[in-house]
């Protein structure tokens, strides 16, 4: 099957990303198969992943400076050498062939010789087992220098280049079945439908499915047998279910996971799903109908400014983060530019904290978590927390009964949950405020 139109989007769309750092929330209208589709998210979604590398390997091969390629001529070449290193299951001529013949519909013709001559050039080095691993580690995993360097002030080295590297490994999405289903059931319920599926290797009631787009056209999760959760979400849940008591409140409830995965807890009296955005709320109400699981109490507020009074047993904050632990699947964010733009919603986490430690009851629990690998989203906030606020006192993990052993190596010697990227798993932080009496 010719993808020369789905090149010709994916190239194009590329272009406009580099522009505005945006990041395409659908598909072009003018996909119409779920095959196309398919293809072209992964070929934009792998040059935007890859960029750094991608040019690097352009500026090593063309014979006039860099800065004088023309965008579109960028675009071109970042395409078939992403096609060439990385998609090794379509033939690289067809590759070669199908990415020389965008110099037409894009208007630069006069460059078709050059665009040949590198893409042939890659395919002869390849054939003689050429490696990228020469490069520095931020250009190899495509990632800014300055990413990786604050990285370096918090974690170690070996460290960083695991997450670097995890950042660029996407094996599928992770899904967790509902009651009364079990992840063996489930896994044999998708196979029947050809959807392929298998077991993660740290969480027993996961799966890790590698064709999204086949697991929500099927029967079995439009009938709500389960929804799409990461791993180290999944944990955190386990490792907090005892805490879960009483009334409680998910002040920042979208998309909707942990709200899910709260509604299976028998000790919940009453749970209060709030979010800021109606839009958000319809979607998780949708998703709890799908999966067929009692609806909780829907509010839409601010959690900066919540009407709520200190009602609630517990209340689970997860705040709004620069996400920068789930550059695996969305890999926009790591050209989002500077620390500051990374760090944009500090602010908005100090004032979640506050407005939420004011309607916990004494006695109760405030759950902080973020899907962020930064120090000042994380440690520092939990720190200012408790300066700020000394009727409340750090719960580590370790002290919560109950504690898998398989969880044990994402517990810290300061009492927090943190994981970092891995093959199987995202990067996720958590702590645990007991209000005294």
């Amino acid at each position: 099957m010719a993808y020369d139109r789905v090149r010709f989007l994916v190239v194009r769309d590329f272009l406009e990303f580099k522009k505005k750092y945006y990041w395409p929330d659908n598909p072009p209208t003018q996909l119409d198969k779920d095959q196309d589709r398919r293809f072209y998210f992964h070929l934009l979604q792998g040059m935007i992943r890859h960029q750094r590398l991608l040019e690097a390997e352009i500026q090593k091969r063309v014979n006039k400076p860099f800065h004088k390629l023309q965008n579109t001529v960028i675009g071109i070449l970042s395409l078939g050498i992403y096609q060439l290193l990385f998609m090794h299951k379509i033939p690289a001529r067809a590759s070669i062939y199908e990415t020389v013949e965008l110099v037409k519909p894009f208007r630069v013709y006069p460059q078709k010789s050059l665009i040949n001559a590198i893409l042939r050039n890659l395919q002869r080095d390849l054939e003689q087992d050429y490696s990228c691993q020469h490069y520095p580690l931020a250009i190899r995993t495509s990632h800014p220098d300055w990413m990786v360097e604050r990285w370096l002030q918090t974690y170690s080295e070996t460290e960083v280049q695991s997450i670097c590297e995890a950042n660029n490994t996407f094996e599928g999405i992770t899904v967790r079945p509902v009651s009364p289903w079990n992840a063996q059931q489930l896994c044999q319920m998708l196979a029947k439908e050809g959807v392929l599926s298998q077991p993660h290797p740290i969480v027993s009631q996961a799966l890790i499915v590698e064709n999204a787009s086949e697991l929500l056209a099927s029967s079995v999760f439009s009938r709500g047998t389960c929804y799409v959760q990461d791993a180290s979400s999944q944990i955190f849940l386990e490792l907090t279910q005892s805490l879960w008591t009483g009334v409680v409140l998910d002040m920042c409830a979208a998309p909707g996971g942990k709200t899910i995965q709260l509604l299976g807890s028998s000790h919940i009296k009453k749970l209060v799903a709030n979010d800021v955005s109606r839009k958000r709320l319809v979607q998780i109400h949708q998703n709890i109908q799908r999966l067929q699981r009692p609806a909780p109490a829907l509010m839409i507020s601010d959690g900066r400014f919540s009407p709520f009074t200190a009602n609630f047993d517990t209340i689970l904050l997860d705040v709004p983060c620069s996400s920068s632990g789930t550059l695996r699947k969305n890999p926009h964010i790591k050209w989002i530019g500077s620390d500051s733009a990374l760090l944009s919603k500090t602010r908005l986490q100090t004032q979640l904290l506050e407005n939420a430690a004011r309607c916990v009851k004494k006695e109760g629990m405030l759950v902080y978590a973020t899907c962020s690998l930064e120090v000042e989203e994380n440690e520092q906030q939990v720190e200012y927390f408790l300066e700020k606020n000394p009727d409340f006192t750090m719960l580590p993990f370790t002290e919560i009964p109950e504690i898998p052993k398989q969880y044990l190596p994402y517990l810290t010697d300061k009492g927090y949950y943190k994981t970092i990227p891995a093959p199987h798993i995202m990067g996720f932080f958590a702590a645990v405020f007991l209000h005294k009496r």
